[in-house]
């Protein structure tokens, strides 16, 4: 009874051994950063009379990339030059409005900046990811970045030009991409509380250790049987 008592916990401590070992590796995986550095891009307006223009190489000044709207006309029109824009971005961190006179960037999540807001090139709104996820624990994390938003949508057609964007903690706000300002904001009750959650992936990994451990004692009980 003895033999099989240490022979259970000695299997026991060996799976959760692996497991930690499969775990680390996924994490490990998910976790690393790889950023293509920036290059010079376009976002052309629905209508095609406007198009915006970035070049991270072409500095205006510190850390600031050159980047305007123009007119798509002939000659070519300059509409106005954006300030104080950071040279690390991609076409996917804009969404503009209608007319393209206003537009939000969204910086890389290695920025504690969550949204910037633009209009006539001037930034006007700023908030940072304390300001939208109130549960930071909700945070995906790795080396370098902070994954705060969940899933994130844009209605720019006049008069309704919205960025609507849920985060982590399952907060949904819609935003006036004209201004910045939060026309409305709630807190998605669906979601099971963090501690639930917690319990659920013990109780799973309880299982599994448990099942792991009886196979291999089973086994081990047949190759004893075997050599009797």
């Amino acid at each position: 009874m003895a033999r099989t008592s240490a022979r259970l916990i000695k299997s026991c401590v060996s799976s959760v051994v692996i497991l930690m070992v499969l775990f680390s590796g996924c994490v490990a995986d998910a976790n690393a950063d790889d950023w293509p550095a920036p290059g010079p891009f376009e976002v052309v307006s629905n209508d095609g009379n406007m198009v915006f223009r970035f070049d991270p190489l072409e500095p205006i000044g510190d850390n600031e990339a050159s980047a305007g709207v123009y007119r798509n006309s002939e000659p070519e029109e300059l509409v106005y030059t954006v300030h104080g824009l950071r040279t690390w971005a991609y076409s996917s961190d804009f969404y503009f409005s209608e007319d393209f006179r206003s537009f939000v960037f969204i910086p890389s999540p290695t920025e504690d900046i969550a949204l910037q807001f633009f209009t006539d090139g001037e930034l006007v709104k700023t908030y940072k990811i304390n300001d939208l996820v109130k549960n930071r624990t909700k945070i995906t994390r790795s080396t370098s970045s902070l994954w705060w938003i969940k899933r994130m949508n844009t209605i720019n057609d006049e008069p309704n030009n919205t960025l609507t964007l849920t985060t982590v903690d399952d907060r949904t706000y819609v935003f006036d991409i004209t201004n910045g300002s939060i026309l409305e904001k709630n807190r998605d009750s669906s979601g099971m509380p963090i501690w639930l959650y917690v319990i659920i992936g013990t109780l799973g990994l309880a299982v599994v250790i448990v099942l792991l451990s009886m196979l291999r004692l089973n086994l081990s009980n047949r190759r004893e049987k075997n050599r009797e």
